[in-house]
């Protein structure tokens, strides 16, 4: 597989400062891409209110974009959010169609950390109120981090692992988990494998996923394979974080389903 991965830099998904302050004014906070969550609060209709969720990046210009699902409300889950962040001040709105039409508005201040911010809203439907929102450090530190890589137009993306799992999103399974033994194909564990049963098979050292009916040096099965599922999975770098003795260390995965055999 053709790709370089670039030093742990901060990835094109962070940004760390914008424009210096003026002499005498405090300093731009962080501004932090990744997932966040936060409440609403109705002041129009007491004593409406919920919670949300957005994951977003915040672009080195200050742009914003993103997704979020506001529990309680109207709002389609998973809308897209788009807005622009200028030192301590954030603005950005839920579209609600491809002509652009904010739902809602939301307007606020970050803290000093970038670790939350606080503001108000107002939405078309005539309701308006508050809101608040807060990322997870060790979260904000991981997106920071994250690997950036360099693709060939050719190369397989790193996907979720579901791709290779039975899953709801794939209801026409076509992998099972095998054992390995010389020299013949292996044992088969399981049919179809979940999550679930990968994690009670997690002691198995020979074990290993198979696509049914595709053998290996078939890349261009393998190739047709990927094409069919890679579309309804994200392409996602994995974290793992640990704190010890005052220190976060962050492992970074990335899962390839498909690689060639020949690069």
């Amino acid at each position: 597989m053709r790709y370089i991965m670039l030093l742990l830099l901060i990835s094109s998904m962070m940004i760390t400062a914008s424009a210096p302050p003026l002499v005498g004014a405090a300093p731009c906070p962080p501004h932090h891409s990744g997932h966040w969550e936060g409440v609403w609060t109705s002041t129009a209709f007491p004593p409406a209110g919920g919670g949300w969720q957005a994951d977003v990046t915040v672009s080195l210009a200050g742009t914003l974009s993103g997704a979020i699902t506001v529990t309680d409300s109207i709002v389609p889950p998973g809308s897209r959010v788009n807005g622009h962040v200028s030192c301590a001040q954030i603005q950005f709105g839920i579209i609600g169609d491809e002509a652009g039409t904010r739902l809602v508005s939301f307007e606020g201040t970050i803290d000093e950390s970038g670790l939350s911010m606080s503001g108000t809203y107002t939405a078309i439907s005539g309701d308006h109120g508050t809101w608040s929102g807060r990322i997870d450090p060790e979260n904000a530190l991981a997106v920071r981090f994250s690997p950036v890589l360099w693709m060939a137009s050719d190369d397989y993306q790193p996907e979720e692992v579901q791709i290779m799992l039975d899953e709801p999103s794939r209801p026409n399974c076509s992998t099972e988990l095998r054992e390995h033994r010389k020299p013949k194909r292996g044992t088969l564990l399981a049919d179809c494998p979940t999550a679930d049963v990968l994690a009670a098979k997690a002691d198995e050292p020979n074990s290993y996923i198979d696509i049914k009916g595709i053998r290996v040096g078939e890349e261009d099965r393998y190739r047709q394979q990927y094409v069919d599922l890679s579309s309804t999975y994200d392409v996602v770098t994995y974290t793992d974080i640990t704190v010890r003795n005052s220190r976060v260390l962050i492992d970074y995965w990335l899962f390839y389903c498909c690689a060639s055999l020949r690069r």
